[in-house]
């Protein structure tokens, strides 16, 4: 189950079309390394996982692949056009996404299993993972 949230913040001087095109650049995904973060973490069918900074959701429809429907990925991110994009390519794989507005985009975080924060500065990848929250 992948739930996507929209955080409240100010959006960037891109618009969403030109984040979609530079975050899903073939070689940009195969440098994220997304098989062998998926193996470190360790995640298993019914966990709950925030992917906050998610993007495309490069990491968050592996993720929801991984804990199935019985587990949920929060997807946040600033830019409710990622948002949509990634609710459409859920759709196209057969997963399961839930819009929630910024009003009520609450992460329960004592159902979580992981956190999961990565941003990118140029070409460098920072994960933060905290387990159990």
């Amino acid at each position: 189950m992948l739930v996507a949230i929209e955080a409240q913040a100010q959006l960037g001087s891109r618009e969403s079309k030109e984040w979609i095109q530079n975050l899903d650049r073939p070689e940009r995904i195969a440098g994220l390394k997304i098989d062998e973060v998926l193996a470190a973490l360790k995640l298993k069918p019914g966990d709950n996982v925030a992917d906050i900074g998610a993007g495309t959701g490069a990491f968050s429809l592996p993720f929801a692949k991984t804990v199935g429907p019985s587990g949920k990925v929060y997807s946040v991110d600033i830019d409710p056009g990622l948002l949509d994009y990634i609710a459409q390519k859920a759709k196209k794989e057969n997963l399961a996404i839930f819009r929630q507005s910024k009003e009520s985009s609450v992460i329960p975080s004592s159902r979580l299993a992981m956190l999961i924060w990565h941003s990118f500065m140029t070409y460098f990848i920072t994960f933060k993972i905290a387990k159990p929250i």
